[in-house]
């Protein structure tokens, strides 16, 4: 594989699986469902899926806890919460050249890491060392984002990365579902037995990554150069690709909007019915939409390329996010705009990884997934800042999402430079 440009490229041989073309001969149309069942891949999501579990009481009841058992107001665990994601956005810069370094499964493992700092936040009470594990926490999370999906790629032959990276996601959704819920109960039936919650996790976190040290397949490591100049290098090539760039206005652009609707949205709805039914209702639908967006839009791309799904895509983000706009005072209009906006969001980020495959060569792929993973990053917490500074107006929804469609219109021709730097796979006669 070469790049756009036609510089640099892999060492991959004609005859690797990775080099598939998109659409398979006719004798191969199962070929997608023989890749995702491999022993590899099944054993690699069974550990997205637990991590899921473990991780999932960090995101539902941390502020519960705080309140509850610390007696601290929310702007405790809010601010652990943002160094999170700010600490995960930073640590996937470095996160993306330690998985090009070291390889995929040891920076895997070392990024598990992180949710043992997650499970020792319900053991403590003091401020300072909250402050310490979030920071770490987030620069592990961070890693882990890079770290897994460098190895999803390195997993699965390219005619089928598309739906593998939906799945990928799905597991991350599927544990964190199950894990909150058993985790709530655990809480509700013990009278907050939260130190029993924070021991679980450290104790499951130690076993799955012994499991996934002994079990987790090991894969090639990238034949880069070693030493802390390569380490720290490859950067600056990366950053002066003009096709790069307009790749990481894709990534921000949109997810500031979904850093906006997600948070603004369900407070909107209830303002204008006074009621949470509303609310709730579209948050159940938009996460079951979402699935079958991401399983379809995975499928779509793996057949026919990512060029049309990414411009399209993007194309339907921007007209939800103007609609919300032009109908803020609506609710049906904006529980309609913002499934629409969801199921397109959901399935312009199935298309990343694809796109970053293409985009990238064995030695810097770790390194460009961990910029668009600062990215995204910077775009969720740059939109959800902003629409927690909106809701403070009298009709926030207006001028929060019109500037959001503003965002998303500049991404539409970013989307069709970027699919345009992607070569396209010769179809089979």
């Amino acid at each position: 594989m070469r790049r756009p440009d036609g510089s640099g490229g892999s060492r991959r041989s004609r005859t690797d699986p990775k080099e598939v073309p998109a659409t398979a001969p006719t004798g191969e149309g199962r070929a997608w469902y023989r890749d995702l069942t491999s022993s590899r891949l099944l054993l690699f999501f069974a550990f997205q899926i637990v991590s899921g579990i473990l991780v999932a009481p960090i995101i539902a009841l941390y502020p519960i806890y705080v309140e509850k058992v610390l007696h601290q107001t929310p702007l405790v665990s809010g601010n652990v919460r943002v160094l999170f994601v700010v600490f995960g956005g930073l640590g996937a810069l470095p996160g993306g050249a330690l998985c090009d370094f070291l390889g995929r499964k040891p920076a895997y493992l070392i990024a598990m890491t992180g949710v043992l700092a997650g499970g020792l936040l319900f053991l403590t009470a003091s401020q300072a060392v909250m402050t310490a594990l979030a920071v770490f926490g987030g620069l592990m999370f961070g890693l882990g984002a890079v770290a897994g999906q460098s190895y999803l790629m390195d997993s699965v032959p390219r005619r089928s990365l598309a739906i593998a990276t939906a799945c990928y996601f799905l597991t991350g959704t599927v544990g964190n579902a199950a894990g909150s819920w058993a985790a709530a109960w655990i809480a509700a039936e013990t009278g907050g037995a939260y130190a029993l919650i924070g021991q679980g996790i450290v104790l499951g976190e130690v076993a799955l990554i012994g499991a996934a040290a002994l079990w987790l397949p090991a894969l090639p490591r990238p034949a880069t150069a070693r030493g802390v100049e390569a380490f720290t290098g490859g950067y600056g090539e990366l950053w002066r690709r003009r096709e790069v760039q307009a790749l990481l206005a894709l990534r921000f652009l949109p997810t500031f909007y979904w850093g906006c609707v997600t948070f603004l949205l369900n407070l909107l709805l209830f303002r204008l019915t006074g009621d949470e039914k509303l609310a709730g209702t579209y948050t159940a639908v938009s996460n079951l939409l979402a699935a079958v967006c991401q399983l379809g839009a995975g499928r779509l791309v793996d057949k026919i390329g990512p060029h049309r799904p990414v411009v399209i895509a993007m194309s339907v983000v921007t007209l939800a996010a103007l609609g919300q706009g032009l109908f803020a005072r609506t609710p049906w209009a904006l529980v309609g705009f913002g499934l629409l906006g969801a199921g397109a969001a959901w399935s312009l980020s199935i298309t990343m990884t694809t796109l970053i495959q293409a985009l990238s060569t064995e030695e810097t792929k770790g390194r460009l997934l961990g910029i668009t993973h600062a990215f995204w990053s910077a775009g969720f917490l740059s939109g959800t800042f902003m629409g927690s500074r909106m809701a403070m107006l009298a009709h926030p929804g207006t001028l929060a999402f019109l500037i959001c469609a503003a965002g998303c219109a500049v991404a539409v021709p970013c989307a069709l430079y970027v699919v345009r730097s992607v070569p396209r796979t010769p179809r089979p006669a």
